[in-house]
């Protein structure tokens, strides 16, 4: 049975590039924790953040950019 990380970071990956998410499944996707992108935001080091009503959401594409991935890239992997 996959772990709820595997389930999160699946989201992610085969969504379109416009899809937005929230801190849990983009740290899951970086492999990291969801305090770790916490602090990366006080810092001022994520990807570009959307404001939707009170949350902060990250979209994909911004999130592949961020990390140097090209959507051309995840598909051909």
């Amino acid at each position: 049975m996959s772990s709820v990380y595997d389930q999160l970071s699946l989201s992610f990956w085969i969504a379109p590039p416009a899809a937005l998410f929230p801190r849990a499944t983009v740290a899951a996707v970086l492999h990291h924790t969801v305090r770790w992108l916490a602090h990366q935001e006080s810092q001022g080091s994520v990807p570009r953040r959307v404001r939707v009503g009170r949350v902060w959401l990250y979209r994909k594409a911004d999130v592949l950019e961020y990390w140097g991935i090209s959507e051309v890239e995840v598909h051909h992997e």
